[in-house]
């Protein structure tokens, strides 16, 4: 909601920013699986993540990878099945969501020691950017989300 002016009661912030970060609109998560057949590396980052979106897309990836770099790992199952993915596909798309909001979009291109590579998204990004999608409580803070169920 952009930068916090000092005020009495802490941080104030612009109501219309606010108000723009409270009515955007919900991921289609039908619409996600049709672009992401393959599925999507999801990371959602804690609470205590410093970010700052406004950088450029290199700038966000570094501060999301370090703070992925931070949380708990996948499973081995989830890292396996990622991998296959990116080996069949040459690519699996990739989301970081913060307080259920999306805020960075990528394509994973591998996985290394120092976790997964990123570059910049395909055109598969637009059905999410500009959204929320609050996933469920609990669990692994990155998975491989393979569609709603049902």
């Amino acid at each position: 909601a952009g930068e916090p002016a000092p005020s009495p009661h802490g941080p104030a912030f612009d109501s219309s920013e606010v108000e723009a970060l409270r009515l955007r609109p919900p991921v289609d998560e039908g619409e996600l699986a049709a672009s992401c057949p393959q599925g999507v590396w999801l990371a959602r980052l804690p609470r205590e993540a410093k970010l700052d979106v406004q950088q450029p897309w290199p700038e966000v990836a570094r501060q999301v990878s370090a703070c992925c770099a931070r949380q708990r790992p996948m499973t081995a199952l989830s890292a396996a099945l990622a991998a296959a993915r990116i080996e069949v596909w040459g690519w699996l798309p990739f989301i970081a969501t913060f307080l259920g909001y999306v805020v960075l979009t990528a394509d994973v291109t591998g996985l290394t020691e120092a976790g997964p590579q990123l570059r910049p998204p395909g055109l598969w990004s637009r059905t999410v950017d500009g959204c929320r999608w609050h996933t469920p409580r609990g669990g692994r803070p990155q998975y491989v989300w393979t569609g709603p169920a049902g």
